[in-house]
């Protein structure tokens, strides 16, 4: 094969004037004036890679050739440092997700592909859309950015036989410079693993981002909504990416984007979140999502499988309806993993908000590690009882705790006053868990006998806690909120939208309860049983709300 010629990109954003650049007032050069584009002989940051064009062949050696690849990917992501993946948010996709990524796509009406892989690494999500048999198109042409030179020469051997461009350069600077100065440049598919990493509110990525209208506070996300952008009309997306964007106000805008020029076909699930980028010891739960660019919404696949083999990957097809509530305002994005219909949403007696029932939630305001010298092992008459997750049971508080590592007291002064909440009822729920955890919802019962002549409380930072205006709850409602938030009804509608390892104020808010009368019947009822196993809790819970 010819060599390969080399040339550079130019880009306008590299040129002056340096400060409107910086100050993400301007990305494009003012209109009228000429742009000095760099000579061919200039080194550049950005170097373009194209390959002649061929007839399109066949992998040598399918089998060979995966093994290869793959043996690649595991050398390359162990001789990575931690320190440089996480300068980067790089994780290299595992052949086996690469393949399943790539087998989302169909050919379309159009039988042309122009394929985008926005951080291609080493290749593999191209090699494994290129390897699948169910593609077949009369034209063909990839483009593949990679900012990282260490990869370059990879990508390239992976390659090596398309009809490729490589792109070395930032993606999210390559793509605003083609949306403004390329408007025509639009892909048929993409495939991606984006970058996980937050983006700086002041940096000059949310500058750039915020000049195509898109606000949002990861690469990933990032990385995603242009990817939107550049896709041409029914053009289809997969990405796998952090489950983090199905809820919670930072996200967003991301999800309005993604609802608004997209339509959701398929969304797939990983149980464990241990599995899907072991390699580099990801503790993240990751979803794989296929976006098809101004399509009509309808029924969604969700998809499940254990971990990364997906050697017992079973789907199924859902109304749109339950993977985003049309009367939602937060657009909340739904994975509803069985095919259960004894969740809150179809009992009768959960239809109010927060607001109806007269209580709010609010984050434990005790940041630990800005008081350390108000720290207090055990309680003292100059002390207030400080509680912490570890004091919490189900239903119930245990306090004080000896022989914890965390403190049970916090010394009194007009700091911590401010923050303290008069002794009282209240429910409280912790605010992290793993998701390999039995519950992600736990909430305990603050009872005010236990607690002797103290006056206040204060709550640490890891607890959300529920009250009337910073005042305690009468008690049958404290504990009617417990008993409901205990159920596995609730726990299990929680995990169909939250894929944190965290339970937040906001996400509490969004839930549906009881009226208030319905809370104090239940909480009447536990304040009666000697012994409240989740069993008991559940079969009494549905009986009154069904």
């Amino acid at each position: 094969m010819k060599k390969s010629s080399t040339f550079h990109y130019p880009k306008a954003t590299r040129q002056p004037p340096i400060a409107l650049v910086k100050s993400g007032q301007m990305l494009l050069w003012p209109t009228g004036e000429p742009i000095q584009h760099t000579p061919p002989n200039v080194c550049s940051q950005h170097t373009f890679i194209s390959f002649k064009k061929k007839t399109l062949p066949t992998l040598c050696s399918p089998v060979i050739e995966r093994k290869a690849l793959e043996r690649r990917r595991r050398d390359i992501a162990r001789t990575t440092s931690s320190d440089e993946k996480s300068r980067l948010g790089q994780f290299f996709t595992p052949h086996a997700t690469a393949l399943f990524l790539a087998s989302l796509f169909d050919t379309g009406d159009t039988h042309e592909c122009r394929l985008l892989d926005p951080g291609a690494g080493i290749g593999s999500l191209c090699a494994a859309f290129l390897d699948n048999p169910n593609l077949c198109f009369d034209s063909l042409s990839i483009t593949a950015c990679e900012i990282d030179d260490r990869l370059q020469s990879e990508l390239s051997r992976t390659l090596h036989a398309w009809n490729a461009e490589i792109i070395q350069a930032d993606f999210i600077e390559t793509a605003i410079n083609w949306l403004q100065f390329e408007p025509r440049r639009k892909f048929t598919h993409i495939i991606l693993n984006p970058p996980y990493k937050k983006i700086a509110s002041v940096s000059i990525f949310r500058k750039q981002l915020r000049c195509m209208n898109i606000e949002t506070v990861n690469l990933y996300s990032a990385f995603v909504s242009l990817g939107i952008k550049l896709l041409a009309p029914q053009g289809q997306l997969v990405a796998i990416v952090p489950r983090s964007f199905c809820n919670g106000p930072y996200y967003k805008p991301f999800r309005r984007l993604i609802l608004k020029e997209t339509a959701i076909t398929h969304i797939h699930l990983f149980e464990s979140r241990t599995s899907t980028f072991k390699d580099d010891r990801v503790l993240q739960e990751n979803v794989v999502i296929k976006l098809v660019k101004e399509a009509e919404q309808s029924n969604v696949i969700i998809s499940l499988s254990t971990d990364d083999t997906f050697a017992d990957c079973r789907e199924r097809s859902i109304p749109f309806s339950e993977v985003v509530n049309p009367s939602d305002p937060e657009q909340f994005i739904h994975i509803p993993t069985s095919d259960e219909q004894s969740t809150i949403e179809h009992l009768a007696g959960v239809t109010c908000s927060m607001d109806e029932i007269g209580i709010t939630v609010s984050t434990g305001p005790i940041i630990d590690f800005r008081v350390k010298n108000c720290l207090r092992i055990s309680p003292t008459p100059e002390t207030v009882p400080l509680l912490y997750p570890v004091h919490c049971m189900m239903n119930q508080i245990v306090w004080p705790k000896p022989n914890i590592k965390k403190p049970n007291a916090l010394f009194l002064n007009d700091l911590i006053r401010k923050r303290l909440f008069p002794l009282g009822y209240y429910c409280v729920v912790k605010r992290f868990s793993s998701k390999e955890e039995k519950r992600r919802i736990t909430a305990s019962v603050v009872s005010p006998d236990i607690f002797g002549d103290f006056s206040f409380l204060a709550f640490e930072n890891h607890l959300n806690v529920f009250h009337e205006d910073k005042k305690g709850l009468p008690a049958p409602l404290a504990y009617g909120l417990s008993v409901y938030l205990n159920t596995s009804l609730v726990d299990h509608y929680f995990r169909r939208f939250n894929g944190h390892t965290q339970v937040n104020a906001m996400d509490l808010r969004q839930l549906r309860y009881p009226s208030r009368e319905l809370l104090f019947q239940l909480g009447t009822w536990a304040m009666q049983q000697s012994d409240l196993s989740e069993e008991l809790i559940n079969r009494h819970v549905q009986k009154v709300l069904s």
